[in-house]
């Protein structure tokens, strides 16, 4: 179901708008075909800064690969999804994306894994790892962890 990389570089690549879904449950889901832990619309964890991906991140969706910036507005806030639109979990079930979050703008980096993949995201962003679950990117450079990626 899932496959394993090691991250093989990493690069600043400046301010850009940040985006994030929420997803019903099990809030994870796949982009880039790596697995990604949303934000959560709960409001005494809304405080807590976790980052997430750039605009051009492709969502693995029942609709097949959507960019994140095709569905989430360009002005910063929380928007409620309307759409029966599911993504990919780590579960390798599909669940409702519920809402759409624009972040504003943050520092981003391009994250190249050793399959040749690429994910850009800030480093408060969760990743799914091997060794220790849902870690922000800064961790897991740190520690140098296994990510899990989609096996498609």
């Amino acid at each position: 179901m899932f496959t394993e990389s090691k991250i093989k570089s990493i690069k600043t690549i400046g301010i850009q708008a940040v985006c994030d879904i929420t997803v019903k449950d099990n809030h994870s889901y796949v982009a880039n075909g790596i697995v990604n832990h949303n934000s959560s619309q709960d409001p005494n964890l809304q405080n807590i800064p976790r980052d997430c991906i750039n605009y051009n991140t492709l969502l693995l969706t029942n609709k097949g690969y959507l960019k994140i910036g095709e569905l989430v507005p360009n002005i910063e806030g929380n928007y409620i999804n309307t759409e029966p639109l599911l993504v990919k979990t780590d579960k390798g079930n599909w669940k409702q994306i519920t809402h759409f979050v624009n972040k504003g703008k943050k520092e981003m980096f391009e994250v190249e894994m050793e399959d040749g993949s690429i994910i850009c995201c800030t480093k408060g962003h969760y990743i799914k790892t091997l060794e220790k679950g849902f870690q922000p990117l800064s961790v897991i450079i740190d520690e140098n962890l296994t990510i899990l990626k989609d096996e498609n």
